[in-house]
């Protein structure tokens, strides 16, 4: 991107033609789309903020970014728009976001945040395809509340069970349709 931004995090799509980069650019951040095949920036997003975590849909339309700016920003790849930013608060500490993950089949991304919560939500490619008619293409689904900051999220592959683990020194997988939980 430029020899005085670093470079935070990295996300290459599934088809491995297009490679997001989250960074630092000075106190600010950036999100930074690459085509690989022809090694051209496609697009930059400047933020307010470092952006720690970037994660692409599984087609690969859609690409989800957030860090110190306490924000999850989601961006179509294919006219670059902000399709929608969710704002975190905090809950005693900062709420930076430290990861991102996909389902498998992009039905469901959940976040981990230092506000000591991971976020669950589901995925309508449709709404991110039309984003004037006005409907979230992220809807949250739940959120774990957790004792300490959440640094480390998983998701399986089609979104029911999640992994969180973070400053507690525990793990825990949760069934997110059951609101269940195991240590």
């Amino acid at each position: 991107y430029d020899n005085k931004s670093t470079i935070k995090t990295l996300n290459l799509s599934t088809d491995a033609m297009q490679l997001a980069m989250g960074c630092d650019c000075a106190g600010k951040g950036a999100v930074v789309l690459f085509d690989v095949s022809g090694a051209k920036m496609r697009h930059s997003w400047n933020c307010d903020k470092s952006i720690w975590a970037v994660r692409f849909s599984r087609d690969a339309k859609a690409l989800a970014a957030a860090g110190y700016d306490m924000a999850l920003t989601l961006y179509s790849t294919v006219n670059f728009q902000t399709l929608q930013t969710i704002k975190y608060t905090s809950l005693g500490g900062p709420a930076f976001i430290w990861s991102l993950e996909w389902a498998s089949d992009s039905s469901r991304l959940v976040l981990g945040c230092w506000n000591k919560q991971a976020f669950i939500y589901s995925f309508d490619p449709k709404a991110a395809e039309s984003p004037s008619e006005g409907k979230a293409a992220l809807v949250q689904v739940c959120n774990i509340m957790r004792t300490d900051r959440v640094y480390a999220v998983a998701l399986d592959a089609k979104g029911e069970h999640c992994v969180v683990a973070g400053r507690d020194k525990k793990i825990a997988m949760y069934d997110i349709d059951r609101g269940e939980g195991r240590t």
